[in-house]
């Protein structure tokens, strides 16, 4: 049995709370991330995350399947279930561009075709602009026959959610999101009110990371000491990762959750920016 490299889960839980629940399901070829949260009392109940790792012959999809066959929780009774796909092969369309006939071409010509693909594509709901992404077509069966009634969305889509939050930031200073992962890292960087990029870049490296926000600033013409990153995710500030961070940037401050969603306090042994990315997105839904 696959154990959790997270499993925040009080052993007291009220068993009403959950059926009351949303599930949000994070998956990606790396990982899959589970949270649980209680819409009417807002109220954080729960939090999993399983690294996946191809062992002993097993696929990505088989590995899926024995966690979700396994994971008591997760064929617990909830009030809904939303799958969120964090697959970084998609691309933002203009919605004047876009044409569903070339979602495959394009996605493609930028990606290669070298793997069987669903191409699927989302309208993002604050901007005029259509996310247009691949998974594996066995991963989107798996879950889709697994939780019948569930909707699902692209990782992109939910995070352009908080657009309208940077959209209504002091746009004196540009503001660059980040969200790490244990190995790629999420950049989506906003100025004057408008997207500037939105991608995920594999990292092995701190300086790996420099590098991509650097390059990002320079391709925008604008210099680092006046940028505010917005951390989240798998980071310390006492690593060497934030160490370089601070060599470039001046201006760091923690994308942490409201205190108030959370007053059992399950996360209190964790920094409070961790699961910020994966709890805000059962937030939005």
């Amino acid at each position: 049995m696959i154990r959790p490299s997270f499993n925040i889960v009080p052993e007291n839980a009220n068993a009403e709370d959950w059926e009351q629940s949303i599930m949000v399901l994070e998956v990606s070829p790396n990982f899959l991330g589970c949270v649980w949260y209680n819409q009417p009392k807002q109220k954080l109940l729960g939090l999993r995350h399983y690294n996946i790792e191809e062992l002993g012959g097993k696929s990505c999809r088989e590995i899926m399947a024995d966690i979700l066959r396994d994971d008591e929780l997760l064929n617990a009774k909830v009030a809904k279930v939303i799958m969120v796909y964090n697959y970084s092969e998609c691309s933002l369309v203009p919605e004047q561009h876009f044409e569903p006939s070339y979602n495959r071409p394009m996605l493609n010509l930028i990606y290669g075709d070298a793997e069987k693909s669903l191409v699927l594509s989302e309208k993002i709901d604050v901007l005029p602009v259509y996310n247009v992404y691949r998974i594996p077509p066995e991963i989107h069966k798996l879950f889709q026959g697994k939780y019948t009634s569930s909707s699902y969305w692209h990782y992109y889509t939910l995070q352009l959610s908080f657009y309208q939050v940077e959209r209504d930031s002091p746009a004196d200073m540009p503001r660059i999101r980040v969200v790490f992962y244990a190995d790629k890292v999420m950049i989506g960087a906003f100025r004057d009110g408008e997207i500037l990029i939105l991608q995920s870049f594999i990292y092995q490296t701190p300086e790996d990371v420099s590098y991509y926000l650097l390059s990002v600033l320079n391709s925008h013409d604008i210099k680092p000491e006046d940028v505010i990153l917005k951390i989240s995710g798998l980071i310390d500030e006492d690593s060497i990762l934030y160490a370089e961070l601070v060599k470039y940037f001046q201006h760091l401050i923690w994308d942490a959750l409201p205190q108030t969603i959370d007053p059992a306090g399950i996360l209190k042994e964790f920094p409070p920016h961790y699961f910020s990315p994966l709890v805000r997105m059962a937030l939005c839904v």
